[in-house]
């Protein structure tokens, strides 16, 4: 595998040369730093410019034109990174060698017009577009309570420090929904394209990478930026553990949810260690809750746990009885008090790192 980075004035292009890979897949990041109305105003965003655009002004145009170019629908996500908020938009073809080579670059002109060319009229999106993309979010964050492992994370972040940007997940805040025009909108369209950083990428088969530079230089033509980003990383202040516990009458189970923040993490610690520790906590079925309070104790259905180094917090969720809600508390307590002692066998601590490897080898 080859990468190459290309600096210009508005943008950085990412090219990832692969063999292996069987398709072709261009991708174009815009960063900011997050906020309470962009976390949710973006995601109505991309929704909504993935929808249709002024060339092709519906949703069966825009997946007919895709399918004539042997792509997926153009895709776009939304993701929290720290304090910063990254949008992206997407193509996805196969490998050059199964088509023309000029398929590729009509796809990032496909990409351009999703970018570039949405539905505007009178400087508003589509009403009818609108309507639907926001009674869609609406609907999904109202529904978040039905699955109670996410929603007993959600109250936990939420009860850990309700400021905070690590309480933004993806789902949309209803107040700021509620405020949201097609209108604003289009005012957080142009925010999005002038001021962002961007960063596109473009991973595959690439034979001739000169044309592909070029071709992403013609379709896109920002203006120059030099946007100030903050440090992505979240510095507490306050270090407190918070749990939250969610009872459904549909579900046999509790869910447990517990938040710890991290503080002081040196970048080893921070990039390495946690995610051995997470393993080394629960995931795996050798790892020290599902030994202990699953299998010795048998007071729990699952264990997880993940770290967002970013946010430097790390949060574990377990499935459990109710009646064994402080039993469990007390277990996990003595397991984390053992492990900050270095009570634990160096066999252990080598299958959470065999397993993290793994992961890591499998991405």
């Amino acid at each position: 595998m080859e990468d190459r980075l290309i600096k210009k004035d508005n943008y950085n292009i990412h090219i990832i040369k692969n063999k292996g890979f069987h398709t072709f897949e261009c991708r174009i990041y815009f960063t900011e730093n997050v906020t309470k109305a962009n976390n949710t105003s973006r995601v109505a965003l991309l929704n909504l410019m993935t929808c249709a655009t002024k060339k092709y002004p519906t949703r069966k145009d825009l997946l007919n034109k895709s399918r004539d170019l042997y792509s997926l629908y153009p895709s776009a996500v939304s993701v929290r990174h720290g304090n910063l908020i990254s949008t992206s938009f997407s193509v996805s073809i196969v490998s050059s060698r199964y088509v023309e080579e000029d398929i590729l670059y009509q796809n990032i002109d496909l990409l351009k017009e999703v970018v570039l060319n949405p539905l505007i009229e009178k400087e508003s999106f589509n009403q009818k577009y609108f309507d639907f993309v926001v009674s869609e979010l609406k609907n999904e964050t109202e529904t978040i309570s039905d699955n109670p492992r996410l929603f007993a994370n959600y109250l936990m972040l939420e009860k850990m420090d309700k400021d905070a940007n690590y309480t933004m997940t993806g789902f949309a805040n209803l107040e700021v929904l509620k405020k949201l025009t097609p209108k604003k909108l289009y005012t957080e369209y142009k925010e999005m394209i002038n001021n962002s950083r961007i960063d596109i990428y473009v991973s595959g088969n690439i034979k001739d990478e000169e044309k592909l530079i070029e071709t992403i230089t013609r379709a896109f033509d920002f203006k120059k930026r030099n946007p100030m980003l903050k440090n992505p990383y979240t510095e507490h202040s306050e270090i407190r553990n918070t749990k939250y516990a969610v009872q459904n009458a549909f579900y046999s189970q509790s869910k447990l949810s517990l938040g710890y923040k991290f503080r002081g993490l040196t970048s080893d610690e921070s990039r390495y260690v946690t995610g051995v520790l997470d393993n080394f906590i629960a995931n795996d079925m050798d790892s020290l809750l599902m030994t202990i309070i699953r299998e010795k104790y048998s007071m729990c259905y699952y264990a997880s746990c993940y770290t967002n180094r970013l946010d430097n917090v790390m949060v574990l969720n377990l499935g459990i009885k109710k009646e064994n809600y402080e039993k469990v508390l007390s277990l996990i307590e003595e397991i984390l008090k053992d492990i900050a002692s270095g009570n634990f066998t160096k066999k252990d601590l080598e299958k959470a790192k065999q397993s993290y490897l793994f992961e890591l080898k499998s991405i």
